[in-house]
């Protein structure tokens, strides 16, 4: 019975450091708190991670996303599980992509779906894939090109053996220069 309460005991205080790494991570307090406490509970049962992991992930997935509720449990489950497969993606650089391109709530779950399986044709890390297309993020944009389109296009070009980064940087001068013409350069290049 000792040993069981010292394990009981271990726990509460895993939980209680959990819960500090939210607050802290996040400024909730109250019921926003317990929410985002039962969320790491709830992934704690799925998702094999440290609950020290999984608190941590659950702030930051907050607070770069501004994600609550089921979309913050499912989010932060999909970047444990990258992690726990081995795939880099850093969530700055990961918000950073999606932000760009719009992609907010309930969106936020198919768009990291399309960045794995762009990552995994390609053999590009999903944060490698993100800093791409963030830097590129306007001239793709311009050329109408969504989040999931801009990561398959930068996995291609790297599996192409182009360095996609100048090559997409070349698209966004290109676009610079039919604007300067009063021309559009979605139009201008692909004749659409």
């Amino acid at each position: 019975m000792a040993g069981a309460g010292a394990a009981l005991y271990k726990i509460g205080g895993v939980f209680d450091d959990v819960s500090d790494t939210i607050r802290v991570g996040t400024g909730a307090s109250g019921k926003s708190l317990a929410d985002m406490e039962q969320i790491a509970k709830n992934i704690g049962t799925t998702v094999p991670s440290s609950f020290e992991d999984i608190g941590a992930s659950v702030a930051d997935v907050n607070t770069r996303l501004g994600l609550t509720g089921d979309p913050l449990q499912k989010v932060t489950a999909q970047f444990l599980e990258l992690g726990n497969m081995g795939i880099d993606a850093d969530i700055n650089e990961v918000s950073a992509a999606l932000s760009g391109f719009g992609i907010k709530g309930a969106e936020i779950e198919g768009s990291m779906d399309k960045l794995f399986q762009v990552s995994q044709a390609t053999g590009l890390s999903v944060t490698e894939l993100s800093t791409s297309v963030v830097k590129a993020g306007p001239a793709l944009r311009n050329f109408g090109f969504g989040l999931g389109e801009s990561a398959a296009l930068v996995g291609q070009l790297d599996k192409s053996g182009m360095d996609a980064d100048k090559t997409l940087a070349s698209m966004s001068r290109a676009m610079q220069a039919f604007a300067k013409e009063g021309k559009d350069g979605k139009q201008a290049l692909f004749g659409t």
